[in-house]
């Protein structure tokens, strides 16, 4: 029925909106339009006052897609605000990778993978069952495998090159870098 609903309005957008590309309007307005035809009206009005490249009407509609209610209502209020202040954040993210380089990068995928193994033990009970069709313990098995070989590398590399100040990751003034 939605889909069915949008279908006139997506005839009279091709023709009212010749700012957008036929890309966007198959792969944003009408998936939007079938979706939520209101949401869809309400950034085709913008888009004629104010129009956005494909590229930005793709980042917008990603946006879209995974945000809540208000944050809808957001970005179709104002598309162009939430791109500029989208992009600030991202400029924001990137100087701090820069900033912080690889070891913040590497520091930063060892938590996560510090988070994502603890989540992996919680779980533990609730995919064990007879008809599994994959080995978790070969799986454990590969992991502990690739741990031992990231211990073994940093190892052999701080033996090469001693680090005079270390941090333990048990630290509570470490709580914040570690998982």
């Amino acid at each position: 029925q939605p889909a069915m609903a949008a279908l006139p309005f997506l005839a009279a957008m091709s023709t009212a909106t010749p700012t957008a590309s036929t890309w966007a309007a198959s792969r944003v307005l009408a998936p939007l339009a079938r979706a939520n035809i209101e949401d869809a009206r309400r950034l085709v009005k913008k888009l004629e006052k104010e129009p956005l490249t494909t590229r930005e009407l793709a980042t917008l509609f990603a946006h879209y897609q995974r945000s809540n209610r208000t944050i809808r209502d957001r970005i179709i209020e104002n598309p162009a605000l939430f791109l500029k202040a989208r992009e600030r954040q991202e400029e924001k993210i990137e100087a701090c990778n820069i900033n912080e380089g690889p070891e913040g990068k590497w520091f930063r995928d060892i938590n996560i993978i510090c988070h994502m193994l603890r989540r992996s033990i919680k779980a533990v009970n609730a995919i064990i069952h007879p008809g599994l069709d994959k080995d978790p313990l070969l799986w454990a098995k590969q992991a502990k495998k690739l741990t031992l070989d990231l211990i073994e590398e940093i190892e052999r590399r701080n033996h090469d090159n001693p680090i005079t100040e270390r941090s333990d990751p048990g630290d509570e003034s470490n709580r914040s870098q570690v998982a």
